[in-house]
């Protein structure tokens, strides 16, 4: 029989496997020649543009931009499809994540495994060699964040230009129109 507890991490291993794999990790498209597409041109950008920027969506977006299949990640010595990973590391960001910033999750979650401190790397599509993980998330953070300004200054604009009035028709503007008043009519009591 067993003691009470024992039973917790296989319940958890149980409980896990169906959410890793059901849930809104979208595949990033890769191109035509098989390289890494531009961050503007995937579907995980575009559900990022649908969220609130925040710091949390910028981590889901990096997590969404590489769940691509043809992507390696070296973890403690193991290889995972990226795919894979992604399902893991949406769960462990659920659990974990405390409202800091990406750059900050970044630096302390994806350089250095959990259990014994070994640097994780990833593989991306078009390229020959692992790079650590947290430099490909960081200078892909960093794009995320340029278009995030882009995006916030076109909403900005847009904003101030549904503020303004209507602009009149040419044909309003050259001719000198009398408003047409309707007769008015006594009503009898």
């Amino acid at each position: 029989m067993k003691r009470r507890g024992e039973w917790i991490i296989p319940g958890v291993t149980l409980l896990c496997i169906p959410l890793l794999f059901s849930g809104p990790v979208v595949a990033a498209e890769s191109s035509s020649d098989g390289a890494f597409p531009a961050l503007e041109n995937t579907t995980a950008f575009e559900q990022y543009r649908r969220r609130p920027f925040t710091e949390e969506s910028k981590i889901l977006c990096l997590i969404d931009r590489f769940a691509v299949p043809s992507a390696e990640i070296l973890y403690e010595g193991h290889y995972f499809k990226a795919s894979f990973a992604a399902r893991v590391v949406r769960l462990y960001l659920a659990a974990n994540y405390k409202g800091e910033s990406a750059r900050s999750w970044i630096l302390k979650k994806c350089y250095r495994s959990h259990q014994a401190g070994v640097i994780i790397w990833a593989k991306l599509p078009g390229s020959d060699n692992f790079r650590m993980a947290k430099d490909v998330l960081l200078e892909e953070l960093d794009k995320l964040d340029l278009l995030t300004e882009d995006l916030r200054r076109i909403k900005a604009t847009t904003a101030e230009i549904e503020s303004l009035p209507p602009p009149a028709t040419e044909a309003a503007k050259n001719q000198d129109v009398e408003p047409i008043l309707a007769p008015v009519v006594p009503v009898a009591s």
